[in-house]
């Protein structure tokens, strides 16, 4: 991407312009899915302002639809990757990590235009929520002694919030398992 963005800068009147600017698109697509997950969510969002780029220069370009398409995928590629970076990250850090993905879901949702896509969206943070709880529970579960009840607190916190947005979940039983030996202690 920085070489077909230097391609840009040095020769401003290139023929190709057009073209360079989509393998800037490119470039920066095939960089995010190659990312490491800390940075993945944060480089597919890259390539959706690279597209918005190219689309307000090149409105009637004949690269816009191959464009789209990167910019399409990437949407729905910045939310998985936000999940993915959650659900691996360390335990006292995924209810941030979490956070995050909501936030990435809510952004990007309205783009995501696949049902079979939203519905994975829409699984992934019912899911999050969820892992919060269970997340909660396992640092307290790790703990000794006073340590143990902040986290413990936390677990019965955050399953009264999960309960609250998915009275029906499917994770609903382990969840109530947590609660009850949280609020046992």
């Amino acid at each position: 991407a920085t070489s077909y963005i230097n391609i840009l800068n040095k020769f401003p009147d290139i023929d190709e312009r057009e073209f360079v600017t989509l393998m800037v698109i490119k470039s920066n697509y095939e960089y995010a899915k190659n990312s490491v997950f800390a940075k993945k969510a944060e480089r597919f969002d890259h390539v959706i302002k690279s597209f918005n780029d190219f689309k307000e220069k090149f409105a009637s370009s004949k690269y816009l639809e191959e464009g789209k398409k990167f910019e399409h995928d990437a949407h729905y590629l910045a939310v998985l990757s936000a999940f993915d970076l959650a659900e691996s990250g360390p335990l006292e850090l995924r209810e941030g990590y979490f956070n995050t993905f909501f936030a990435e879901a809510k952004a990007h949702m309205p783009f995501i235009t696949e049902k079979k896509l939203q519905d994975d969206v829409t699984e992934k943070t019912e899911k999050g929520y969820f892992l919060i709880v269970k997340n909660n529970f396992l640092v307290g579960e790790e703990r000794k002694n006073k340590e143990k009840l902040p986290w413990l607190e936390e677990t019965v916190k955050t399953y009264y919030n999960f309960v609250d947005k998915y009275p029906k979940s499917k994770y609903l039983k382990e969840a109530e398992k947590m609660f009850n030996i949280s609020t046992e202690l």
